[in-house]
């Protein structure tokens, strides 16, 4: 299972990133579990991870200005400034 590791994370920061949204992965504490929890930022890095099998709490800073969903709105200006931060 260990293998499915580097999928998980690939699609839910994938999903972060498209939609400039924090995205946020609650997952069980339990040996065999196969996606940490993560907080991901709306750039698609991940902020916070837990360990596999490890009990964590895991907490971050937010900026709301940068959850901006410019991707959801039909809006090339926003489009544009979205995809011009670093």
């Amino acid at each position: 299972m260990e293998w499915k590791l580097p999928v998980h994370e690939a699609l839910l920061t994938a999903r972060a990133a498209e939609n400039s949204i924090y995205f946020v992965s609650a997952n069980m504490c339990h040996p065999r579990n196969n996606c940490r929890s993560l907080i991901i930022g709306p750039d698609g890095l991940i902020l916070q991870a837990s360990e596999l099998g490890e009990e964590a709490l895991l907490m971050a800073d937010l900026d709301p200005r940068k959850a901006n969903h410019a991707f959801l709105h039909d809006d090339p200006a926003a489009m544009a400034k979205a995809l011009a931060e670093t």
